[in-house]
Formats: structure tokens, C-alpha cells, sequence
């Protein structure tokens, strides 16, 4: 007889596998006394004892436990080697932050120590370096002045007759501003003149702005000149 569970020969008589201990008759066959065979002859099937079933059911049950437990088992194994992988990897970096700190500590120790060297220095060198807090202090008048507002003021040109003048404008306080007459044909430039006197001659003139001008250019008539000396 084949066994069902493992497949090992067993003789006939026997109810139960010798090599895994199943049996190898169905349950439904267990109440069956006689059975013929192929030649038509009878043969009895051992009827196993009740006790014996039970023993039989109970090393079946065991084997289930056992079969039960080895995949827990591995579980547990496993879970195992998870946690010591993790708890190392943790170790690791908790080491590594404590080398860090550590060095950190060193390096401001290091910066501290050199700091207070600088400040011994320069507590020691401070009565060279107070000269330049009296520039900071004179120097200070000169930057109020530079935020001052600019002060403008207009130049203006003008001419009766014979000729064109340019140069007017707005023009800052000290600013140098240059005016430019040009005559007509038949008229000659006789100058530039402010408030009835004459400033100038020349057709060209530059001068400081010091403050609101107003500048006149006189052109004479040659044409007059010459019917005199007829």
C-alpha cells in the first residue's frame, strides 16, 4: 500500500504509513471489515483500536504544531535581525553626532581663545588707534552740507535789433555759464550789458552765476556809421 502523505510503500496489512505515521486508509473505509480483491478473494482490514487512533491523532497533532511553529519561529528570527540591523545603524549615528559635537566644541573653544587674544591687542594698542574718531567727528560737517538743497538761478538774454543772442537758462549757485551774441549783416556787436553798463565786449562771455541775471547785447548799424562820413 502507497502512502498518501509521502508516498512510501507499506505492506497491506498495515494501517498506518511505517515512514510518517498517517494512515492509509480513508475514515469512511475504517468501518469496511472485508474487502475483495482483484482474484475475488477476501481479506480483512486490520481494524485499528480506538486507543490506538488516538495516539495516532495525537502525534498528527503534533506534527501540525511543530509545522505551525517553524514558520513563527523564522518570523521571530527574522523580526530579530531587523532590530539588531536597526539598532546598530542607530549606535552608529549617535556616534557620529557626538564626534560632531565634540569638534564643534573644540572649534569654538578655538575661536573663543583667539578672539580674546585680538581683544587683549587691541586693548593694548587703543590709545594709537583713538585719532581716527577725530576725523569721524570732523568730517561730519561735511556730509550735513552735501544733503543741503541746490540753490538755481535764471539767466536770461535778450537784444533789440541787428542780431541773435543764446546762453539763457537755470543755472546752479557758482555754476559758469556762457552767453553767445551774433550779428546781422550791416551790424556790428558793441557788447553785453546788465543794468545799463556794460560787462563785456566780446561776443563770447563766460561768468560765474552768483544769482539772477539779466544781460542785454547792443548791436550797432554800420550802415549809419558810413552815411555820417558822406
Amino acid at each position: 500500500m502507497r502512502c498518501k502523505n509521502c508516498g512510501s510503500e507499506n505492506d497491506d496489512n498495515l494501517y498506518i504509513c511505517q515512514n510518517c505515521g498517517s494512515p492509509l486508509y480513508d475514515e469512511d473505509d475504517e468501518n469496511e471489515a472485508i474487502k475483495e480483491d482483484d482474484l475475488g478473494k477476501t481479506r480483512v482490514a486490520p481494524v485499528v483500536p480506538s486507543s490506538q487512533k488516538n495516539v495516532q491523532n495525537q502525534h498528527r497533532g503534533n506534527q501540525n504544531v511543530k509545522n505551525k511553529q517553524n514558520p513563527k519561529k523564522e518570523k521571530t528570527v527574522i523580526i530579530i535581525v531587523v532590530l539588531a540591523v536597526i539598532l546598530a545603524i542607530v549606535i552608529a549615528v549617535l556616534a557620529s553626532v557626538l564626534i560632531s559635537n565634540s569638534k564643534k566644541k573644540n572649534d569654538v573653544e578655538d575661536t573663543s581663545v583667539s578672539i580674546a587674544s585680538t581683544t587683549k591687542e587691541q586693548s593694548t594698542t587703543m590709545p594709537t588707534t583713538a585719532a581716527p574718531t577725530t576725523t569721524e567727528t570732523t568730517t561730519q560737517p561735511t556730509t550735513e552740507t552735501t544733503t543741503q538743497a541746490v540753490v538755481e538761478y535764471t539767466v536770461s538774454v535778450s537784444c533789440s535789433q541787428g542780431g541773435e543772442v543764446e546762453g539763457d537758462g537755470s543755472y546752479a549757485e557758482g555754476e559758469k555759464c556762457t552767453v553767445i551774441a551774433r550779428a546781422d549783416d550791416e551790424y556790428e556787436f558793441d557788447g553785453w550789458y546788465k543794468n545799463g553798463k556794460r560787462v563785456s565786449s566780446n561776443e563770447v562771455y563766460t561768468f560765474a552765476v552768483n544769482g539772477n541775471t539779466s544781460l542785454e547785447a547792443v548791436f550797432t548799424d554800420i550802415t549809419d556809421v558810413s552815411e555820417d562820413y558822406e
